[in-house]
């Protein structure tokens, strides 16, 4: 019998971050020379009707010039937040807001960075160097390697689980008992089929994200009630649904908002697992 399946220590940090460390902001960045842009002294009436679609308009300084890669481009000096202004008839300048911490993130930053304060930094600015590189935005959340980003993260936080059950050694037997009748029939059908098939791994592979959930709520792993353990479990769940769908995840700002809010709630769950791993004697 082999177990052509091995499985590293998902409770490092540095092999969870060098997943995501592969998958920068930049891979969903709107580069600079595809800039819709705005000035200070328009008024906020005079913003052209092609551009009246995005949230966010770069503002720039047409005084001022800067030579990026070989390109002129005018210099950036902030953010308009076109969506909470329309309507208005005053210049641009009385409510944009300058570059600044809030609004800046480096191009070298993972996607995971920008999504984890996306819900409270709506729109960033990219910097490289000294200069703008792109923008990056809560819409931007629909884009492909997000997806694979925040699929490394659920699948990443899946494997974790399995190493905290099996550290806390809580055998096969009992946390079979510990998931729903109909999924316990379906896991030993799975176990039993790689036993025939010389396909044998650990068990707790064939188990679904919910059967995970169960074990490690129902063994006690972490000192949460159960609504408080529920309530973090159940959106990390249906994001993984979403994933696993559509891009429903972040298909309205509102979704991608909640999206943000929950891959805060996954590495906050993720952290509380590797406190309980530790504490293990």
């Amino acid at each position: 019998m082999s177990a052509w399946v091995s499985q590293s220590s998902l409770s490092d940090d540095s092999a969870f971050l060098d997943m995501h460390d592969h998958l920068p902001v930049s891979l969903i960045m709107t580069h600079r020379r595809d800039w819709a842009t705005c000035t200070p002294e328009m008024s906020v009436s005079e913003i052209p009707e092609e551009h009246r679609i995005f949230s966010f308009l770069p503002v720039v300084d047409q005084n001022a010039k800067i030579i990026i890669d070989g390109q002129e481009f005018h210099a950036t000096i902030g953010l308009f937040h076109q969506d909470r202004y329309a309507g208005k008839h005053e210049k641009i300048g009385d409510y944009y807001t300058p570059i600044g911490e809030n609004n800046l993130i480096a191009s070298n930053a993972s996607i995971l960075d920008y999504v984890l304060q996306a819900q409270d930094h709506q729109c960033c600015l990219i910097a490289s160097g000294y200069h703008m590189r792109g923008l990056v935005s809560l819409s931007d959340l629909q884009q492909l390697p997000v997806r694979a980003a925040l699929f490394g993260l659920v699948t990443g936080l899946e494997q974790l689980m399995i190493e905290v059950i099996n550290n806390k050694q809580i055998g096969q037997k009992d946390w079979i008992s510990l998931i729903s009748a109909g999924r316990q029939k379906k896991v030993k059908d799975l176990i039993s089929e790689s036993l025939v098939e010389d396909a044998y791994v650990d068990p707790l592979l064939f188990t679904q994200l919910c059967d995970k959930f169960d074990i490690i709520q129902k063994a006690k792993v972490l000192e949460l009630s159960k609504v408080a353990f529920n309530k973090k479990a159940k959106p990390i769940k249906k994001l993984r649904d979403d994933l696993a769908h559509a891009n429903e995840f972040a298909n309205s700002p509102k979704s991608a908002a909640n999206t943000s809010e929950t891959v805060n709630v996954i590495i906050e769950f993720r952290n509380e697992l590797v406190s309980a791993m530790g504490s293990n004697t």
